[in-house]
């Protein structure tokens, strides 16, 4: 297994952890620790926020909550399925990209390392999950100082760290979900049927907030990510979650006008729900539904606003 292509997924919080080294320099930190390449996590935002748009072109249900998260979706569901019509779910940033990976490496073994704390990287398709401080422990004790390391990348291949359809998390831009992306238009992230426009609840009552939304039937996809703590989208020690996501982007180059990912490399990115026993996992209830009413009918808004208020915790 020595000329097993070593790879490091390195997660927004990592990077968040790091400071004041650059990702730069942890790159080149993680080259010397030994690592063939250092990816950044957000090519699964990147995988995610496209795989969101194409779910809802053609979606009727006018509201719909964005679920890249395991904690988001454990806090939402708690209380029971009601939300589940709602949700637009996928796998989240870390495992994306590791599929992604392997994906686009589909005859050659990889060995992937995740940094950072999402809990979905306990998924198979990672090797091995390391938390960012003990990760910064251990280059500590080989001796490897990332913010000694290079500023810059020279003579030594660097993974686009850019941007061009997704924010912290894998949430879409505007511009993905109204089809007015002209690089995710050419890969079916078209004008959808109805147009929508992300609202980021972040306040410490988000249950009313949430529920408000829904009973207006407005045209938006919610977000919740760093009010429910997701570590991907950049919810990371006492950062408030509305400064989240940016502090995340103060560390990223500029967007790209052209794809990251390679809309040629096919990822699933469904999620099962596993009953936590080794068992067969069971469908998720927030998948499959289309985006359609479920019996065809609204879905039942009291019985949501009723759900999601005991979750406010």
């Amino acid at each position: 297994m020595a000329d097993t292509p070593s790879f490091v997924v390195l997660g927004a919080d990592s990077y968040l952890t790091a400071r004041p080294a650059t990702p730069i320099q942890m790159a080149h930190a993680c080259r010397a620790a030994g690592f063939d390449v250092a990816i950044p996590a957000a090519w699964g935002d990147e995988l995610i926020a496209l795989d969101c748009a194409r779910q809802l072109v053609d979606r009727t249900i006018l509201p719909a909550v964005f679920c890249a998260c395991e904690r988001v979706y454990e806090r939402l569901m708690a209380p029971g399925p009601e939300l589940a019509p709602f949700l637009i779910r996928t796998a989240a940033p870390p495992v994306a990209t590791a599929r992604y990976l392997r994906e686009l490496y589909r005859d050659a073994p990889l060995d992937i390392t995740y940094v950072g704390t999402c809990p979905s990287a306990r998924d198979p398709i990672i090797d091995r999950q390391i938390e960012p401080a003990t990760f910064l422990a251990d280059l500590a004790q080989r001796g490897i100082d990332p913010t000694n390391e290079a500023t810059v990348f020279q003579a030594v291949f660097s993974p686009d760290r850019r941007r061009c359809y997704s924010l912290p998390g894998g949430l879409p831009t505007d511009e993905m979900l109204q089809g007015l992306n002209p690089a995710g238009r050419s890969v079916g992230a078209v004008e959808p049927l109805v147009a929508r426009c992300t609202i980021e609840i972040t306040a410490d009552e988000y249950a009313a907030d949430l529920a408000q939304y829904l009973l207006l039937q407005e045209p938006v996809l919610l977000d919740l990510a760093p009010r429910l703590g997701c570590v991907c989208s950049g919810a990371v020690g006492t950062t408030q979650p509305g400064r989240a996501r940016s502090a995340v982007v103060a560390l990223e180059p500029p967007r790209s006008p052209h794809p990251i990912v390679d809309p040629a490399v096919s990822v699933d990115l469904h999620v099962s729900v596993d009953d936590g026993e080794g068992h067969a996992p069971e469908e998720d209830p927030a998948a499959d539904n289309n985006g359609q009413d479920p019996g065809g009918r609204s879905a039942d808004l009291a019985a949501v606003s009723a759900a999601v208020a005991p979750s406010n915790r």
